[in-house]
């Protein structure tokens, strides 16, 4: 599995920022273990990180969190891949309000369910 630009930059940022706070010096190893479909995981002195990777965005978190954060793209990629099979346009999209139920967990980061399929709808 090739290790892609952004999970470098990503791991480089992580790597940078979490040897302070760990209290560790600059020769710790920490190595980056593809796991499957953009996930990665940051193994060195100290535990284990968990890594995702997308186009737009990384997302890091232990096993779990992974695990929730893959199968909620799952859903959400379904439900507008159905509407779109439908023929409707992303503003009747966001007024079926297909991932209302995905909110209270995962609506409140940068983007909003609502805003997040007006910019994604294109490509589902």
């Amino acid at each position: 599995m090739k290790i892609n630009k952004t999970a470098l930059i990503s791991v480089f940022i992580i790597y940078l920022t979490l040897l302070p706070v760990l209290g560790l010096s600059a020769e710790v190893e920490i190595k980056v273990v593809p796991v499957a479909d953009h996930i990665y995981m940051l193994v060195g002195q100290g535990g284990n990180i968990g890594l995702f990777v997308g186009e737009d965005g990384t997302f890091l978190g232990d096993k779990k969190q992974l695990q929730e954060y893959r199968e909620m793209l799952a859903v959400a990629y379904e439900r507008l891949n159905s509407l779109k099979a439908q023929g409707k346009t992303a503003q009747e999209a966001v007024a079926a309000k297909p991932l209302a139920d995905l909110e209270a967990t995962w609506g409140k980061g940068v983007f909003n369910g609502d805003r997040w399929i007006e910019l994604i709808y294109s490509g589902a």
